[in-house]
């Protein structure tokens, strides 16, 4: 699998609540993704996915207060790492 295929399959997981709108490149390893329908702050949303998917991500409240709303995601891993990302964001993501 190539790394961008790997990459998109990460987002796939958002698609199913957050349009291709709401994900934007922060950098060449970073992506930063709107959650603010979600009815949840930045850091509620990074313990959700912390706590229910294993998975550590940055709030974007972090970065300051036009941060807030957004979090960031970084693709610094193996494609089957990411691959297991998607998949359990997506699972946790539908139970809500």
């Amino acid at each position: 699998m190539s790394e961008r295929r790997g990459s998109a399959k990460m987002l796939r997981a958002f698609n199913k609540k957050f349009t291709p709108d709401d994900v934007r490149a922060v950098s060449a390893a970073l992506k930063q993704v709107n959650i603010k329908q979600t009815g949840m702050d930045s850091r509620k949303f990074t313990d959700f996915l912390l706590n229910d998917c294993g998975i550590c991500a940055l709030a974007g409240a972090n970065f300051g207060a036009e941060g807030e709303g957004y979090v960031r995601f970084s693709y610094a891993n193996t494609i089957e790492n990411l691959a297991e990302a998607a998949d359990r964001i997506e699972k946790a993501l539908s139970r809500k």
